[in-house]
């Protein structure tokens, strides 16, 4: 989780404003007003100071506190954060208190940012005036149970809201439908174990979708309504729940997807159809034990698929065959495999990593078509290359490094194009680069650096 921390505040210079108001002048600028009592009554600037140009306010509080009406009212700023005191410890009821009034954010130039860090908010009758023009708001570890709807009906121009790291554990139907130009929420973190159908009913202009590290169970239906969704997040996001690919059926803009640490078992033909404009997929982390043809090698929008730490002990030639990709993570795989002839022909990928994925034998022309930049297939468990088993292969880097290859083949490069060669860490005794077939133009590196 993602938490920004407010700048402490430093105390540079304290005067006196009648008998109950206690002003101190921050490092910053701000002369920041109030009562014995907690309470806000207004923050100002020192003019001709370098916070006349500032239109970001950061303060962090050490107890309870109450914002005033109008306590940033003479001031320009369009960006206000604050935050409670940091605490590893993750506790609803030891959260300190932050009171607000509907009239708390009204400036002379329209707060669009508001961020609230670790605090259980307080805001008497569950509106902001109507005047206040948020658009980016933020409750970052706060201790928020359940969606303070009247709150967020009060800023109706929001864009982007956060309730990262929360209390959530429901999520109502129609809890967001006030906000119809709402582009980007964040729930991440909120260990949800319900989202009702209808939940997200209203939000037909959101495009990114945070439900990570939840528990809910995925219900057809649940996304029914968000035709502009392009990213989504949902990595370890059911708890126990069994993943259920059918919550897609609602989503066919989706360009981007994090599905990790889900324990999903099984990949299966065109089981991504419905979404055919993705160009990002993770798949990190879950159990997945072969790569069959006809799930990737169908997408032809895919640039990145993320497929570390799974099971996987079997990669199907042609599974990823005739793509124009970026990065294939098939790294730390720790099942004991071969990579059979043909499993990446026709093929064109900056970067493929196979690193650390117990891989003991490679056949001939297992590479025959694969055009990249780099390959790494270092940490493996294969002893020698054949005559043939980097047949065809064009790469500018191939990593071989921390195998044990004690042998290579006579011309094993012979029919490969490859600029760099990493072999450190291998016990090879016979080191002729003529014999292996290699031109003088390829750099061998017999070391880290």
């Amino acid at each position: 989780m993602k938490i920004f921390i407010g700048i402490g505040l430093i105390l540079l210079v304290l005067s006196v404003r009648g008998e109950n108001e206690v002003c101190k002048t921050d490092k910053e600028g701000f002369k920041i007003c109030r009562k014995p009592t907690t309470v806000i009554t207004h923050v100002t600037r020192r003019m001709g100071s370098a916070v006349d140009a500032k239109t970001h306010f950061d303060m962090k509080f050490d107890d309870d506190t109450i914002i005033g009406p109008n306590a940033f009212h003479t001031l320009p700023l369009t960006s206000i954060l604050l935050g409670m005191p940091y605490t590893q410890e993750r506790n609803r009821l030891a959260l300190r208190t932050l009171t607000l009034h509907p009239d708390s954010f009204l400036t002379s130039s329209n707060i669009r940012s508001l961020t609230i860090i670790r605090a259980n908010v307080n805001l008497p009758g569950n509106k902001f005036n109507l005047n206040t023009a948020v658009e980016w708001l933020r409750f970052i570890a706060c201790g928020f149970t359940e969606v303070p709807s009247e709150m967020i009906e009060s800023l109706p121009n929001l864009d982007y809201l956060s309730f990262e790291g929360n209390y959530l554990r429901v999520i109502r139907s129609h809890a967001f439908s006030p906000l119809k130009l709402l582009r980007e929420l964040n729930l991440e973190g909120n260990g949800i174990v319900s989202l009702e159908l209808g939940c997200f009913d209203g939000l037909d202009n959101l495009e990114v979708l945070d439900l990570a590290d939840n528990q809910f169970s995925p219900i057809s239906g649940i996304f029914n309504g968000l035709k502009k969704l392009t990213r989504l997040d949902i990595d370890n996001a059911f708890g126990e729940h069994q993943f259920n690919f059918d919550i897609l059926q609602d989503t066919p803009a989706l360009v981007n997807i994090r599905m990790g640490n889900n324990k999903i078992k099984e990949l299966k033909p065109d089981m991504f159809s419905i979404c055919p404009q993705l160009t990002y997929l993770s798949l990190f982390r879950n159990n997945i034990s072969s790569v069959p043809k006809g799930v990737f090698n169908t997408m032809n929008s895919l640039q990145t698929v993320h497929l570390a730490q799974n099971e996987i002990g079997t990669i199907e030639p042609g599974a990823f065959n005739g793509l124009n990709m970026n990065m294939i993570y098939l790294l730390d795989n720790k099942v004991d495999k071969v990579i059979e002839t043909g499993t990446f022909s026709d093929l064109s990928v900056l970067d493929i990593n196979l690193s650390a994925s117990n891989i003991r034998e490679l056949k001939p022309r297992a590479f025959n078509g694969l055009s990249a930049r780099e390959l790494d297939l270092s940490e493996n468990k294969f002893t020698q290359i054949g005559a043939e088993d980097f047949y065809g292969l064009k790469v500018e880097e191939l990593r071989l490094k921390n195998n044990n290859i004690t042998a290579i083949a006579p011309n094993a490069f012979k029919n490969t194009k490859v600029e760099k060669l990493r072999l450190f860490g291998n016990p090879i005794d016979d080191k002729d680069r003529a014999i292996w077939g290699l031109p003088e133009t390829t750099k061998i590196l017999w070391s880290e650096y």
